[in-house]
């Protein structure tokens, strides 16, 4: 036995009611459900966030200060709904704005049933297939980073294992340091791994947890130093909160190392805000400061990454003396 067809519900926006009630019945002797009605593109905006159809068919001149090409615009990208715009109104008027918005299909007034009916079938077809594209997308994407964290992890025991076998204190300086860092960047597939097919990161929980593997990583020089984190609410796109959160490794690895020596203790606090179209994290500690660090070779290269990422991000980064210790802020624009 076949599967049952689904029932898809359609949202007929048009300012002419008697229009709305012919498209309706059209569509719902084919099979469809007519979610609702609208009379301007204010009130479509409305009705689709409201009711969530699976489609909108919609006229593109209407009563109102905006008009069916803006609306289709907001309810395909942020509602992710496809539009059908269903016009008395030639293509070659409205071609560059048609262009900006891509409806999935324009239908020209007067129509013939047959026309309303293939436009519906062929813009659920690929919306359809779009959907599955991208879970398919999503599973390949979890999959790259799953693979990346193990990898990271092997190799992060390798190099505590070849830690323990070198007997230069300076050699095992180094790779304790170099298994921190891709220890750190395992963390960062970890949670990437978890995101399932959200493309944006929740920015709080991927700094919680990359703090706590660094604390982890540096045992006892971490234990010294407490950690404070105040974080918005913040979703960003994987491809600004790696970078992200790479400078905050780097950030916070120095203030480990080299903000409280001889065994001091002290406070380190981390802070990602939005503001606007921006982002800026900060992170000030209370100890000694850059003057008296000495500027290793190693923080001089961390500089020169960290400069390196704040330019990919399309921002800036300074670090300063503070009254007590050193600030360091980087700030970016938020992509869209």
């Amino acid at each position: 036995m076949s599967a049952e067809r689904r029932v898809h519900s359609v949202l007929v926006v048009d300012d002419e009611a008697l229009i709305c009630v012919q498209l309706g019945e059209i569509l719902e002797a084919a099979g469809h459900r007519l979610a609702g009605t609208a009379a301007t593109a204010e009130q479509a905006v409305a009705r689709a966030r409201e009711l969530a159809p699976d489609l909108v068919l919609m006229d593109i001149v209407m009563p109102g200060e905006t008009d069916g090409l803006d609306a289709c615009r907001i309810i395909q990208e942020e509602l992710g709904i496809p539009v059908i715009l269903v016009t008395a109104y030639g293509f070659e008027p409205y071609l560059s704005r048609v262009r900006g918005v891509a409806p999935y299909g324009y239908v020209l007034k007067p129509y013939a049933d047959e026309q309303i009916l293939a436009a519906v079938e062929v813009a659920l077809s690929r919306r359809r297939n779009e959907c599955a594209s991208s879970r398919a997308q999503g599973l390949r994407v979890r999959e790259t980073h799953h693979r990346a964290k193990n990898s990271f992890m092997l190799a992060h025991s390798l190099l505590r294992l070849r830690q323990e076998e070198v007997d230069s204190e300076e050699a095992r300086r180094c790779l304790g340091e170099a298994a921190g860092q891709v220890f750190s960047l395992a963390k960062i597939h970890e949670h990437l791994h978890g995101l399932g097919e959200d493309e944006t990161v929740d920015c709080r929980g991927y700094l919680e947890g990359l703090i706590r593997a660094l604390v982890q990583v540096f045992g006892p020089a971490a234990a010294r130093v407490r950690v404070e984190l105040a974080a918005d609410d913040l979703r960003l796109p994987a491809a600004q909160a790696i970078p992200c959160g790479l400078v905050l490794n780097e950030l916070l690895t120095n203030v480990f190392k080299h903000a409280f020596p001889d065994g001091g203790e002290g406070a380190v606090m981390v802070s990602l805000r939005g503001s606007g179209d921006s982002v800026r994290l900060e992170v000030r500690d209370d100890g000694v400061g850059f003057s008296s660090r000495g500027g290793s070779r190693h923080e001089g290269l961390g500089m020169e990454l960290i400069s390196a990422l704040a330019e990919q991000l399309g921002g800036w980064f300074r670090r300063s003396q503070a009254e007590t210790g050193a600030a360091c802020l980087l700030e970016f624009p938020r992509q869209p």
